[in-house]
């Protein structure tokens, strides 16, 4: 793979249980040619790693506004309405059995543009939840804002670590959205019989995940479930589906689930950038050119989103299903 010698991606490094973490600030300790094999090794292998120094403003109290939304009675929670085929709004996974394990957590699910020039984050809190949920709307349309503009700084840095267009990334979902959750996961004194979240791919392009002070995530790196510790400076970042095949394949989305605590609550913010849904997926033509062969095909954010609301939850298995699934349908995209 192609390197690029432009600095600006400052870097410094840690392994902490096999998960890298990415320093953006400390631009003099190692050549940009190391920072770069890092973040490919780590997409390469298992996609994803963590970032500190990030430049989100830690006065942003996102996570502990969580709980004035799960704290609220279950019927007021149950009334949160959810959009037909869509993933916003309240849900209880601890209600439902995915597989052999009971999912055991609660999600609060909402949408964000960048481009709108309303502030719909707190239009959203305060329809749904009421007016007493302005402040907490305002909370997390200003957390969405430092997550879409990280977004676009992490693009930049994939791109030039695939060896392509700096740009091409970042201007491919610049038009895009973000699907933004809330995660609560309640203690369970017989966690062996539970699941905070089954494993699963992000069906997204990448997601940027803050962790609380309680282990649960768990990445599969090298064959084995690896814990990845929660750090108060550190975001994880995830590539999902979407990325992996605007890569062609290259960098693999990242195989992830979240384990229960029996003790003691744990909390998670998981921010979704998607492109626009009516935007065709495909690498860029030098990459194809690269490696001689395209992995996927053509498909749009409406179509594989559709798809985990209709016909496959997100899983394991749910991209491999997808393709299936276009290439026997009359869906399948043609060629431009």
């Amino acid at each position: 793979m192609k390197s690029n010698n432009d600095s600006s991606f400052g870097s410094s490094q840690t392994h902490l249980n096999g998960s890298i973490v990415f320093d953006f600030t400390k631009l003099q300790k190692q050549s940009n040619v190391e920072a770069i094999k890092l973040i490919q090794g780590a997409c390469l292998n298992h996609g994803s790693f963590q970032v500190i120094n990030h430049g989100i403003d830690a006065s942003i109290p996102a996570s502990e506004e969580i709980d004035s939304i799960f704290k609220l009675p279950l019927e007021r929670k149950l009334g949160i309405p959810r959009k037909t085929g869509l993933p916003q709004g309240y849900s209880g996974g601890h209600a439902e059995r995915f597989t052999k394990n009971l999912t055991w957590n609660e999600t609060f699910t909402f949408d964000y543009y960048e481009n709108d020039a309303e502030p719909l984050v707190v239009d959203h809190f305060k329809s749904v939840l009421g007016q007493d949920f302005e402040c907490s709307g305002w909370v997390y349309q200003k957390y969405c804002q430092a997550m879409w503009k990280l977004s676009g700084v992490l693009f930049e840095l994939l791109a030039v670590c695939l060896g392509v267009d700096r740009k091409h990334y970042k201007k491919f979902f610049e038009d895009g959205y973000s699907i933004m959750r809330l995660n609560f996961y309640p203690p369970c004194n017989n966690s062996a019989l539970t699941l905070g979240t089954s494993p699963h791919y992000d069906p997204s392009s990448i997601t940027i995940l803050l962790q609380e002070r309680v282990e649960g995530l768990e990445v599969f790196s090298n064959n084995k479930w690896q814990t990845v510790r929660p750090r108060p400076d550190a975001l994880v970042i995830i590539i999902g589906d979407t990325f992996m095949a605007s890569s062609n394949g290259i960098y693999k989305s990242c195989l992830h689930r979240a384990v229960v605590n029996g003790e003691r609550e744990r909390r998670s913010l998981a921010f979704f950038v998607t492109p626009k849904a009516d935007k065709v997926v495909r690498p860029p033509q030098d990459l194809i050119c690269r490696e001689g062969t395209r992995l996927y095909p053509d498909f749009t954010w409406s179509q594989l989103l559709g798809f985990t609301q209709k016909h496959h939850r997100v899983d394991a298995a749910t991209f491999p299903s997808f393709v299936n699934w276009l290439s026997s349908s009359k869906n399948l995209l043609s060629p431009l």
